[in-house]
């Protein structure tokens, strides 16, 4: 049987001549709505872009002032500057921008240009203030490629240029990064070298892999092609580059110049595809869309300054960890089972960078706020423990950051509870992503590798810097040790990244290996991977919240999720060195993103998890705890301790508010990370136990021998950043009543220590705000806090079907 398949190939026609293929949208090109301008009015520039220079050449400057120009003066350096965008565009695009410059001449050009590679974290237009850091050579004319340009050349006219090399630097004799153009391509320039000062238009139009230059013929109001190339080294996402630049050509000093910016447009296909005017307002298919208007409401205003926050080097530009793989997910392939598609599916990988700042995930509107530390790290870069589930390992554990795209794709994922992690399905999907060379690991033989809880001498990643030391075990016993990179005082690039692909592994089978940008635009095999136990505990208490109130609640819905710093590390403690007392005033003090977060939710209880969460959450100067932390007690457990306290006595967040004394309801939980920290209990502390095993030495050993009847876990453990402090655990009236028979004296004093922790603290939270007279929707929802919220249906997103609960009515 013959089957025909509609796809984006098609033969040459009049609409594309001499072309092999053309977007189903290409017929409706000029129909695309625009969807962001600049005029680069005012003094400043516009959140969307970041600016600066690609050396540190004083001959170009670069401002905005009701235009954005970049001058040169006569010299003997190249100097090249401009501006590009904060987030990449995806897909097709038509972009253009109006220009003028006051005396084309040989040695300078300016240029429109899609590229790939991220732009610094901030922008460094003054020279003066510019640093290492915010100089890139993605500012540079012909520079970091691969890269497609609509360009005016020198005083040859108009063409395209292209370069579908990877990124280089070659150096000056004095060190400073300059073009390297062995591998650029330029079209033949179009039109007779132009005499005077010049004002046009530059046009850049993507259709698949196909991209097309244009001019704007001022005499007749027509676009003329000034080239076209296919299949670019360019991936989906890409960021779009307005530069100039000038060098010494031929002996004669690098020329005087004044270019000048004066509108840039960007036109997307319709998100609908339906006719402009028709189409459902939403954000267009782009990263960060256009800097939100002053008058926009703060809960999408702060979503959006924390997306794009980069306040922190260490969370960007020099961060030991990452980068990582952020995929978009793709639809089931036709014929797949429907039942496997759901937890194997194929992902785009879309870029491969840091992991964004995290907003507050659910509702904004919920009466009840969870409040974390930070948000942790995709976990592919912790070498696998021995005590570990090594099969896991052996499956692949690789987790993926989810792409957002948009503002409107980013707001859409904060809107509900954060989505099951996503990770490679399996080994041989991640050790396809590896790079072919020899920093591939191949095992000689069967064997494993020891873990990094095996003590020093076990597999270690180093905490400050790129450098990883793992250990394999053979099947016979002998051990070999491998160091990435090889010299102890050196690191991996910042731009590629280990990942361990098997914890136990066969003979011939890859270990581990580097992955780099090369892996853009390839489609991968991903699978749902495990709930991270710190949201499998919040719906834990948040039904135990419920049976109280005899209401089945939903995470995100009646409880949302924030944490007091927005940025993902590996962890919060000392072993990481990272500085926390900076990071803390960024994000805390200066930008305070989860204080305003608070202003706008209007939470009715605040549920902190850990000692240290409330001590940062404190740190906030526009407000203040109703007991000073340093008045609480220290420790968290048991029934003199903090969580107990505050359940049983209260603890409130004030500040004032349009002059009156506002106060939120805290209440503390420890770490939900980990499961024992929710069960039932007795808590001793360090002394405490001492004592108890001096006075009762046969039950503290008959209890150390014992069991749980639900998780066959030890009875007794160590309590997580106890110090020596244990918890009791028994689960089961058998062990009760044997503990009673036995040793009925040890049975009295650990009923006098019995804490239930999430009836405590669940418990603490509907008291609250039954107190309070929330009360259920009609949806069988908590009421929502008082107060207007536009967070689902604005003028730059829609959410599903806005909000569910009037709030933009109010």
């Amino acid at each position: 049987m013959l089957i025909a398949f509609i796809s984006r190939q098609c033969l040459p026609c009049t609409r594309c001549p001499g072309r092999s293929w053309h977007s189903a949208q290409e017929v409706n090109v000029e129909q695309w709505p625009l969807c962001w301008e600049d005029d680069f009015q005012g003094s400043a520039l516009a959140d969307h872009w970041i600016g600066g220079h690609a050396n540190s050449s004083r001959e170009g400057r670069i401002a905005v002032n009701s235009g954005l120009h970049i001058a040169f003066v006569a010299g003997q350096e190249y100097a090249s500057c401009g501006v590009v965008t904060r987030q990449p565009v995806i897909g097709d695009l038509d972009v253009r921008v109006q220009f003028s410059v006051d005396s084309p001449s040989q040695g300078s050009t300016l240029e429109l240009a899609a590229l790939s590679i991220d732009p610094p974290r901030n922008s460094g237009l003054d020279q003066d203030q510019a640093d290492r850091y915010t100089r890139s050579r993605v500012y540079d004319v012909h520079g970091a490629p691969p890269y497609v340009s609509s360009e005016f050349d020198e005083n040859d006219g108009w063409r395209i240029a292209w370069n579908r090399g990877s990124a280089q630097t070659l150096v000056d004799a004095q060190g400073r990064p300059m073009s390297d153009n062995h591998f650029n391509r330029y079209g033949k320039s179009i039109q007779p070298p132009p005499a005077g000062p010049v004002c046009g238009w530059l046009r850049l139009l993507r259709r698949g892999p196909h991209w097309t230059a244009y001019r704007l013929n001022l005499d007749d109001g027509a676009w003329q092609q000034t080239g076209e190339v296919l299949h670019m080294n360019l991936p989906d996402p890409v960021f779009l580059r307005l530069a100039a630049k000038h060098w010494v050509k031929e002996g004669n000093p690098a020329p005087a110049k004044q270019i000048v910016f004066q509108r840039f447009e960007l036109r997307l296909p319709s998100p609908t595809g339906q006719p402009p005017g028709n189409e459902t307002k939403t954000a267009p298919p782009v990263a960060n869309t256009a800097p939100l208007a002053p008058e926009a409401p703060p809960e999408v205003r702060l979503m959006q300054d924390v997306r794009a926050c980069r306040e922190c080097d260490i969370f960007s530009r020099t961060s030991p960890y990452g980068p990582f793989l952020r995929v978009r997910r793709s639809p089931p392939a036709p014929g797949d089972d429907p039942e496997n598609a759901a937890v194997r599916e194929m992902a785009m990988i879309c870029d491969f960078g840091q992991s964004e700042p995290a907003a507050l995930y659910g509702c904004r509107k919920a009466p009840v706020m969870l409040i974390g530390i930070n948000p942790n790290l995709p976990n592919h870069f912790i070498i696998p423990r021995t005590t570990a589930d090594l099969e896991h390992w052996r499956s692949g554990s690789y987790r993926v950051l989810r792409f957002h795209p948009t503002d409107a794709d980013y707001a859409k994922a904060c809107r509900h509870a954060p989505e099951a992690p996503l990770e490679i399905a399996d080994e041989a999907a991640l050790e396809d992503l590896l790079r072919s060379d020899l920093t591939m690991l191949v095992a000689p033989q069967n064997g494993r590798i020891v873990g990094s809880d095996e003590g020093p001498e076990g597999s270690q990643r180093e905490p400050e810097r790129r450098h990883a030391r793992l250990l394999l075990e053979m099947a016979d016993g002998t051990r070999s040790a491998y160091e990435w990179p090889p010299k102890q005082n050196e690191s991996w690039g910042s731009e590629e990244n280990l990942a361990i692909v098997r914890g136990r592994f066969a003979a011939g089978e890859v270990v581990s290996g580097f992955i780099d940008r090369s892996v853009i635009g390839r489609e991968v095999r991903v699978r749902t991977g495990r709930e991270d136990r710190y949201y499998g505990n919040a719906k834990r208490l948040l039904a135990a919240v419920g049976t109280h109130l005899n209401a089945s609640l939903v995470l995100g819905e009646d409880m949302s999720l924030h944490d007091v710093v927005a940025c993902a590390s590996p962890g919060w403690d000392a072993k990481w060195k990272l500085p926390l007392s900076s990071i803390t005033a960024n994000c805390v003090g200066k930008n305070r993103w989860l204080h305003r977060q608070i202003e706008q939710s209007d939470p009715k209880v605040l549920l902190i998890t850990s000692r240290t969460a409330l001590g940062l959450f404190a740190d906030s100067a526009l407000g203040r705890l109703s007991t000073p932390l340093s008045q609480l007690p220290e420790k968290g457990g048991g029934r003199e301790g903090l969580f107990f306290r505050v359940a049983t006595e209260g603890l409130w967040w004030e500040r004032e508010v349009a002059g009156v004394l506002a106060r939120t309801r805290i209440v503390l939980a420890p770490h939900l990370s980990y499961n024992d920290n929710l069960i039932p209990h007795s808590y001793f502390t360090q002394e405490k136990w001492l004592e108890f095993q001096g006075i009762n030495p046969d039950a503290a050993d008959w209890l150390s021998a014992q069991v749980r009847a639900e998780s066959n876990r030890p009875v007794v453990v160590p309590v997580v950043f106890g110090e020596g402090d244990v918890m009791v655990c028994l689960d089961s009236n058998q062990l009760w009543t044997a503990l009673s028979e036995r040793y009925p004296d040890a049975e009295a004093a650990l009923r006098a220590l019995w804490i239930d922790p999430l009836n405590l603290i669940s418990g603490a939270i509907a008291s609250e705000l039954t107190r309070l007279g929330v009360g259920q929707t009609a949806g069988a929802r908590l009421t929502r806090n008082a107060g207007p919220c536009t967070f689902c249906r604005n003028r730059w997103w829609t959410i599903g079907d806005g909000c569910d609960y009037g709030k933009p009515s109010e």
